[in-house]
């Protein structure tokens, strides 16, 4: 990711979050996304400490649930970061994910308890 341009805004960001031990993080891309590529989501992810990548392969609803569920086990297993590819989903994702997303948002506040 060095070679991107918001890298160096990015950097110090990052390596805040990655030293603060309660911090989760939750990284959601897709791999249709008209305006940013799959790999620049997947170095962003990539550099969070203690990262777990998931993959939902369809736009089924039980693909989706599933992928929450392992998302939610993650976070209450106290695993830092989690990033998932919406492998055939495009740039909307608040508005195509959003249940996953707000699932997701649940498990993160629910693993600090």
């Amino acid at each position: 990711m060095a070679s991107l341009e918001y890298w160096k805004g990015l950097h110090s960001h990052i390596d805040t979050i990655n030293r603060c031990k309660t911090t989760r993080v939750l990284v959601v891309y897709a791999g249709k996304d008209m305006l940013i590529e799959t790999k620049i989501s997947r170095e962003l992810a990539s550099s969070f400490i203690d990262h777990h990548e998931l993959n939902c392969k369809d736009n089924g609803e039980v693909s989706e649930k599933k992928v929450s569920r392992e998302t939610s086990e993650f976070f209450s297993n106290g695993v830092k970061t989690v990033s998932i590819n919406f492998e055939k989903s495009g740039h909307f994702l608040q508005r195509d994910r959003a249940r996953y997303i707000a699932d997701s948002i649940e498990a993160i506040l629910r693993s600090r308890l």
